[in-house]
């Protein structure tokens, strides 16, 4: 298998495609971007996805790769989640064994009761292709207004990886 042979930030990168892949086909008119600055230029995201063009909601994921004692990852992943303001917020993890990793101190709801993170589970198949499939449902966040604004500044100064065109 590629695992084998390839770095840590290779596979990363090969599960951030996945992801962008499969909320490109979840969502609606998403534009999504792949290792983006977001909110802001001191913080990037794996993938982000503004669905309907980008009027509507914002996804976030953060992608890890899990090998072995993997607990502090997983802490350092889902806290820097909690800080980017996001509808919907994603830890998609790549190895085979999913939901049992996650910690069990940390449930996936933010504080006010607004929100849950959903859990993305990557894994490569015989032929070394990536599937990606959801392990936790997520639950939409209630970020603050002004996301939108962020998002039409995000829109105006990069191109999307992935976006529905019109011809």
């Amino acid at each position: 298998m590629l695992k084998k042979i390839l770095t840590e930030r290779e596979l990363a990168n090969r599960a951030s495609t996945s992801v962008a892949d499969f909320l490109f086909k979840r969502l609606m008119v998403p534009q999504v971007y792949i290792d983006v600055s977001w909110p802001n230029s001191k913080t990037r995201v794996d993938v982000l996805a503004i669905d309907r063009a980008g009027t509507g909601d914002i996804h976030v994921a953060e992608v890890l790769v899990l090998q072995g004692n993997s607990g502090q990852k997983l802490q350092q992943g889902l806290s820097k989640l909690e800080t980017i303001p996001a509808h919907y917020k994603y830890l998609a993890l790549f190895n085979e064994t999913g939901r049992s990793l996650l910690p069990k101190d940390h449930p996936l709801f933010d504080q006010t009761g607004f929100g849950r993170v959903g859990v993305i589970r990557v894994r490569e198949d015989e032929s070394e292709n990536l599937k990606a499939e959801f392990l936790v449902s997520p639950e939409r966040f209630r970020p603050a207004p002004q996301i939108y604004r962020r998002a039409d500044r995000l829109r105006a100064t990069h191109k999307p990886d992935f976006e529905v065109r019109d011809y």
